[in-house]
């Protein structure tokens, strides 16, 4: 099964938003997995720039600085019933932004990068840090999206996603990753 990553449309250029509140909660509930659920059911966003706002209105997907997506209201409410079991979703409103976003939690954690044949740079304290990832083929079962077990910050669609976002003609930028078996 083909893997991609996904993001904003490109004429978005660099926007990113940014969450109000506390940031490590939402990092370990949005992409670390590491707390079951957050206290709140709704998170406020701001993007770092305003020149794109009507660009932002018609996105359906949108780049969190956290890693975590953001999905149009759109997109959610098309979204199959096997779509929606894989995501913990919290509503969303971005500062300037008419309409309404769904911040998307991704369940599903599964052995993607090929450590083997990724590279790596050395830090400064001796640790190494992931440079370049390659991913293995996934021959389990198909999933729409899903982050690496070991390197949770990294989050790719499956070729279901990139079928049901083409399908309905959302506004999702899709990229093959390297993959090598």
């Amino acid at each position: 099964m083909g893997m991609y990553s996904m993001s904003q449309p490109l004429e978005l250029g660099d926007v990113y938003l940014t969450a109000e509140g506390d940031y490590f909660s939402l990092l370990e509930t949005l992409v670390l997995g590491t707390k079951r659920r957050m206290t709140t059911r709704w998170i406020s966003l701001s993007a770092d720039e305003q020149d794109n706002l009507e660009l932002m209105r018609q996105a359906d997907c949108l780049d969190l600085m956290i890693g975590a997506p953001v999905f149009s209201r759109r997109l959610v409410e098309s979204a199959p019933t096997d779509l929606l079991a894989e995501l913990e979703l919290y509503d969303a409103a971005i500062d300037l932004v008419e309409g309404y976003f769904h911040v998307a939690g991704v369940k599903k954690y599964l052995p993607l990068i090929n450590e083997e044949k990724s590279s790596y740079r050395l830090l400064s304290d001796g640790s190494r840090t992931i440079s370049r990832k390659v991913f293995s083929p996934w021959d389990g079962e198909p999933f729409y999206l899903a982050r690496d077990i070991n390197y949770p910050e990294t989050l790719v669609a499956g070729h279901p996603m990139v079928e049901f976002c083409r399908k309905n003609n959302f506004r999702v930028l899709f990229t093959p990753v390297n993959l090598q078996r």
